[in-house]
């Protein structure tokens, strides 16, 4: 994998992973059900980028 491209994919994962943590820690402080199950859903959202960027990355013989 080209340095460039893993550097900037690693720069992508550490934004994912932040939205993972900030919307973990933001959703139990809502008290609406509807917005908090919505910031939930994002946070899966997230997760599920964060395993697949991960992959990618090894993927392309890099290291996340």
């Amino acid at each position: 994998m080209d340095h460039a491209l893993e550097k900037i994919l690693n720069l992508l994962l550490e934004s994912e992973r932040a939205g993972v943590k900030a919307l973990e820690q933001l959703a139990p402080q809502v008290e609406q059900d509807e917005l908090r199950n919505f910031l939930l859903g994002e946070r899966d959202e997230e997760l599920s980028n964060v395993s697949g960027l991960e992959g990618l990355i090894r993927q392309g013989g890099g290291t996340p």
